[in-house]
């Protein structure tokens, strides 16, 4: 009697346990943990950055002559910069900054029918455009909040010179312009360009955000605008 009701036992545990593990190989949709759960944004590894800067260096050194027989135009820096992620705290890239920069001079020379100074007689306008093309290097700053990146980069490239000489609107030779009396900016530049700056990023979303930066080599502080890829 007793091994009749032991073996019952048995056979009803081993039905409970085999009903148990049916229902648990059934398939059920699976269900994360909260704790399982990512809210960081994908890493995104292409940033492209259009930006406007200030002020043009050259201008301001120009018009600190402030002589009455002289102007000049191009106070903004315009350029557009690229990353690539190589890891979260490096990067690799470029930057391409064109300053536009024309000075106009008006020249007066003495009559010698009147035995007087003719003024204004000859309108002499110099255009000097700049185009820096730099690869860089970033180095990023752990930061705890996501939507901002602060980040210090640099690199030595190119300083390409687009220029052209008119007097009274004919072209002239450019290379024929005496620059003696001229702030030593305005002399031919050196080949080669640099830029080092400190910048930071806030990013609206994943893909949009805000820049600001501030350096030497181009423009002193920027604006503008990142995409993220």
């Amino acid at each position: 009697m007793k091994l009749r009701s032991i073996f019952a036992s048995l056979v009803i545990l081993s039905i409970v346990i085999s009903s148990n593990k049916t229902t648990a190989q059934a398939p059920t949709p699976s269900i994360e943990s909260p704790e399982s759960i990512t809210t960081e944004p994908s890493f995104k590894k292409i940033i492209l950055q259009p930006y406007i800067g200030g002020s043009n260096m050259k201008k301001w050194a120009y018009d600190a002559n402030n002589y009455e027989n002289q102007s000049s135009k191009g106070s903004l820096h315009y350029g557009v910069s690229g990353e690539f992620m190589v890891n979260n705290r490096i990067g690799i890239g470029f930057d391409a900054i064109f300053t536009p920069f024309e000075r106009t001079e008006y020249n007066s020379y003495y009559d010698p029918n009147t035995g007087g100074t003719t003024s204004f007689s000859d309108e002499t306008v110099i255009t000097e455009n700049k185009l820096r093309i730099l690869p860089k290097i970033y180095i990023h700053f752990n930061v705890d909040d996501p939507q901002w990146d602060l980040y210090i980069s640099g690199g030595i490239g190119a300083n390409i010179m687009f220029t052209e000489l008119r007097v009274n609107g004919v072209e002239k030779d450019y290379g024929s312009m005496a620059y003696s009396g001229d702030f030593p900016v305005l002399n031919p530049s050196f080949p080669f360009a640099g830029r080092f700056s400190f910048g930071t990023r806030y990013y609206i979303n994943d893909f949009l955000g805000l820049s600001f930066e501030f350096g030497v080599g181009g423009p002193p502080f920027s604006l503008g605008m990142n995409f993220r890829f």
